[in-house]
């Protein structure tokens, strides 16, 4: 628990849900959490009924967690949302970020189906958000439109932008002619400078490149695609075949001239093309494009969306651009 947080007592939190419905109660649970139950029950009916509403202060949130979140407004304030339903339970999770890394979590579970519960929840939201505000702590809560993560622009829309590797946005630089300077410049940035058009024309303006490490990422705020882009100069094309799914294995396809591995990863969750500017996939020297696609955020998703041939052809695409903008035949 931050020390800025040591003052925000869960259970005051609820005190507007216990006026507008007097018929519930808020029972503590430890120092900083509460739950709320109906009022007239017996903790052992309330346990029995499968309902359960907890909200807890200072939870510890992360920058991946909080992507797998849909964002979303209560009473003008940043929150993020995950919900699901099915035929046995509804359940809905709320964050309410307080700081990049702690906030308010409240989870709510209905053990019967029904419209979903997180616009009910959404309610009682209301009046946290109003307390919250009304106090000392009020200056913490974030609008809907500011930074809650602390990432330098296009970061914010990367999952893993803080863990293990620095993430730092795209700046533009001077792309080499010569297409062996390209594999072997050693400036990530080159990376994104030869894909950007391509990505662009096939893929549309929302996705925008980062550098992470030795990649160039395209991120876009939806989180439902991300593109990776790499130039090789000490690998072969051939070899990455192995990391094809053993279901669809791999195939040899000819982009502008000149073979190029392509296979599938993550049960169709991932398409790869690994591309020889040498014309042989045994020699060292690759480029590399990958499109990885993902659920909608803020849904428990299983399986997870897999990609379409649209989207395949639109990789093919934006390979042969590069190859034709900066790869001509040898």
């Amino acid at each position: 628990m931050d020390a800025a947080l040591a003052g925000l007592d869960a259970c005051a939190l609820l005190e507007p849900h216990l006026r507008a419905y007097p018929k519930t109660r808020t029972v503590p649970e430890g120092e900083h959490t509460c739950v709320l139950e109906r009022a007239d029950w017996t903790p052992l009916q309330n346990a029995a009924d499968g309902a359960r509403f907890t909200l807890l202060v200072g939870h510890s949130w992360d920058t991946l967690r909080r992507f797998g979140m849909e964002p979303v407004v209560i009473n003008e304030a940043r929150a993020y949302q995950q919900q699901q339903n099915d035929e046995k339970m509804q359940e809905c999770q709320v964050w309410i970020p307080l700081s990049f890394t702690r906030g308010i979590k409240v989870h709510y579970t209905l053990g019967q189906t029904g419209p979903g519960v997180c616009p009910v929840m959404h309610e009682t939201l209301v009046g946290v958000v109003d307390v919250v505000r009304s106090s000392p702590h009020g200056a913490l809560l974030f609008r809907p439109d500011e930074n809650d993560s602390g990432l330098v622009g296009d970061c914010a829309h990367f999952p893993t932008a803080d863990m293990n590797l620095p993430c730092e946005p795209y700046q533009p630089v001077d792309v080499p002619t010569e297409p062996d300077a390209l594999l072997t410049t050693g400036d990530v940035r080159i990376q994104c400078a030869v894909a950007n058009e391509a990505i662009r024309r096939r893929f549309g303006e929302h996705l925008k490149p980062i550098i992470w490490g030795e990649h160039c990422i395209y991120v876009e705020p939806t989180l439902q695609r991300q593109i990776i882009v790499n130039l090789i100069p000490d690998w072969a094309p051939g070899a990455y075949s192995d990391l094809a799914d053993p279901d669809t294995g791999s195939k040899t396809v000819d982009i502008g001239g000149r073979p190029a591995t392509t296979f599938f990863t993550g049960e169709g969750g991932s398409y790869e093309i690994y591309w020889s500017p040498h014309g042989d996939l045994a020699a060292f020297g690759a480029v590399h494009l990958e499109l990885q696609v993902r659920p909608p955020r803020g849904f428990f998703t299983f399986p997870g969306p897999t990609v379409t041939d649209e989207q395949v052809s639109a990789c093919v695409g934006a390979m042969s651009d590069i190859v034709a903008d900066h790869f001509p035949p040898e």
